[in-house]
């Protein structure tokens, strides 16, 4: 992570050439295309929220073989995304869930809760 430079704090992951970006804190964004003028000095940069990665992604159908903690499930599919569990707000019990067909990340997340 570098330091704070205009309200942005940045994130490059070389492994998969993602730069995602942090705006004050609390926003993230992937920036999707850049455009430098090295007359003006400028770098244009085209970026989207990056929670739209798990509104294209597309997961199969899951069974659970056991019970699991609905943190258990979140981290199933946010795993690799940059994404993680801050305070855990949901902690009660364990449960045996199964998905059928295809679903967007986003949706089967929004099953879980």
């Amino acid at each position: 992570m570098t330091p704070l430079v205009n309200n942005f704090l940045y994130n490059l992951d070389l492994r998969d050439m993602n730069i995602t970006l942090y705006y004050k804190g609390n926003e993230f964004y992937t920036i999707i295309d850049t455009e430098i003028d090295t007359k003006n000095k400028t770098i244009n940069i085209y970026a989207e929220d990056a929670g739209l990665d798990l509104i294209n992604e597309i997961v199969g159908e899951f069974e659970a073989t056991e019970s699991h903690n609905l943190q258990w499930y979140v981290n199933k599919y946010i795993a690799g995304t940059g994404f993680e569990i801050g305070i855990n707000e949901a902690s009660r019990g364990s449960l045996k869930l199964k998905w059928e067909g295809e679903d967007t990340v986003t949706a089967r997340l929004a099953s879980i809760a």
